[in-house]
């Protein structure tokens, strides 16, 4: 569906499916920045986290801003010198 032919209010469905516990990256994500860890969604919020954060903070943001990162692991890490 084109989004031209959307009316205010219509809600349309994501084209990926993310997991809590899967790994994200947002829009315009910097390299040098790992991926974060999806907590949980509900609707079109969001919350996600950093691992060095801790469990205990996490940060809300706008599902449609999300995408699923697959290479995390290689992402924002360095290499050992």
């Amino acid at each position: 569906m084109n989004p031209s032919e959307t009316s205010p209010g219509q809600i349309l469905p994501f084209p990926q499916v993310l997991e809590p516990g899967s790994f994200v990256r947002l829009r315009q994500h910097p390299d040098d920045l790992p991926s974060f860890e999806l907590i949980r969604c509900e609707g079109r919020r969001c919350w996600v986290r950093q691992q060095a954060w801790g469990p205990l903070v996490e940060w809300e943001v706008a599902r449609r801003s999300l995408t699923p990162d697959d290479g995390h692991s290689e992402r924002g890490r360095r290499t050992p010198a």
